[in-house]
């Protein structure tokens, strides 16, 4: 048994994303046990896979010139489950399975898959606004959509450019994430048409046009 896994990937997942939970902070003697002595000088964070949710403690900075940015950007070089210390988990470190054996995503961060999505948006597509080509991709996605509204992933295509280009305008993560909720608040606080005289091939407007 080892303190650390000599990684910085997911020992569950093999997942890339980690997250950083806090700032870098020394270690305490309840995390290490009776390793103190020897890890008390080590900064550390509470980190989690952002893929999984499996829950680490992650040994901050580099070593030998090696390591990785979490999401957010803090340094990390290795990792070590947050509640044994070493490289076996607990049982709180590693999250419920679903019937089917993948993740269970009730507690998804948000904010962090929006800073993934970022990162790899401007390593991949470049800098800048965009916003022109952005609103014609989403018109070709629409397209794509009406012609398979039972395929999932047509849907998650329109809504990662609409992250896509609320970020390029500026918006933060967090931001983006608690303009969503803002609106779902506003939406749940409209007075809206009795589902009665609904169509299912119209959009339905709420009802105060001067909001």
């Amino acid at each position: 048994m080892s303190r650390n896994l000599l990684s910085t990937e997911c020992a569950n997942c093999d997942s890339k994303y980690i997250v950083a939970e806090e700032e870098p902070r020394q270690i305490t003697k309840e995390e290490t046990g009776v390793y103190y002595d020897e890890f008390q000088d080590l900064k550390v964070f509470n980190a989690i896979c952002n893929d999984c949710g499996a829950k680490y403690i992650a040994w901050h900075g580099t070593r030998r010139g090696m390591g990785r940015k979490t999401i957010g950007g803090v340094k990390f070089y290795d990792l070590s489950y947050r509640s044994t210390f070493n490289d076996e988990p607990g049982s709180s470190d590693i999250p419920e399975r679903q019937k089917d054996g993948q993740p269970s995503y009730d507690k998804y961060d948000l904010v962090a898959h929006i800073k993934r999505q970022k990162s790899f948006s401007l390593e991949t597509f470049g800098t800048g606004d965009q916003h022109e080509g952005i609103i014609n991709h989403i018109s070709d996605e629409l397209d794509e959509l009406a012609r398979s509204p039972g395929e999932i992933e047509e849907w998650i295509d329109v809504i990662n450019l609409a992250i896509d280009g609320a970020h390029r305008q500026g918006y933060s993560a967090e931001r983006i994430a608690g303009a969503l909720e803002a609106k779902l608040r506003k939406n749940e606080n409209r007075d809206w048409p009795d589902q009665e005289s609904q169509s299912d091939s119209e959009p339905v407007f709420h009802l105060d046009k001067s909001e």
